[in-house]
């Protein structure tokens, strides 16, 4: 009997030990054992469960799946890019019109309609003549005026993706002549096909740019009235 009640002890024990951990489910497939101090809108601390009286770990939300607490709630992370109510007051449809068409000899109008945060389909319609008619060529060392009697309709249709808001600029060629590819990119050199290393949010980006003294203009990477 005395037996019995000791195992009954030891299994109760260990199922209060095991359920009294939070449990960080991270996108790299590792569970973290911990004690979950804080949750920011950028951040989770936390300490390891097998350590209590060790560092606080900071561990960025966007590395970070759910999080499964000692009293069994549940606490997703959605990827802060893809939440929709970010992008509640920005428009979702846009016309186009291709100003230097017509110097090519074509005009050009488009409609794009945003699906998702970075998810949009684009429309084309245009007319192959509507606009400059002639070239300057040279031949016969001269320039001659050459006439185009050309006519036509066009259209074309695209499923436009990407990982940065409609909002935000980014442009590899700013980048390259101030910061490592490694930066972003971690050791290209080692990976079969280049991967983003870093989550590119505005946090991590302001303090890229303080500590390599790049410009903290909003407008730099910002759209005006966004």
């Amino acid at each position: 009997m005395l037996k019995t009640v000791l195992l009954v002890a030891l299994l109760a024990g260990t199922a209060t030990l095991c359920w009294s951990q939070d449990k960080i489910y991270r996108k790299n497939g590792k569970i973290v054992e911990a004690k979950v101090l804080e949750i920011g809108s950028a951040e989770v601390k936390y300490k390891e469960f097998s350590n209590p009286d060790g560092p606080i770990y900071v561990l960025e939300t966007d590395r970070i799946i759910k999080i499964v607490y000692e009293n069994g709630k549940v606490e997703k992370f959605a990827d802060d890019l893809s939440d929709p109510e970010r992008y509640q007051d920005q428009l979702k449809k846009a016309i186009k019109v291709d100003f230097f068409g017509p110097l090519l000899g074509y005009s050009q109008i488009s409609f794009e309609k945003s699906v998702r945060a970075g998810r949009s389909y684009e429309l084309s319609l245009g007319v192959i003549g509507a606009g400059k008619s002639s070239r300057l060529d040279y031949y016969n060392n001269d320039f001659h005026d050459v006439r185009r009697k050309q006519f036509g309709f066009f259209a074309s249709a695209g499923y436009k993706f990407g990982k940065l808001p409609d909002f935000v600029f980014f442009g590899h060629s700013k980048h390259v002549t101030k910061a490592e590819c490694s930066t972003c990119h971690g050791a290209v050199m080692q990976q079969d096909a280049v991967k983003l290393q870093q989550p590119l949010k505005m946090k991590w980006c302001v303090d890229c740019h303080k500590q390599n003294k790049a410009t903290l203009v909003c407008v730099t990477c910002h759209e005006l009235g966004q």
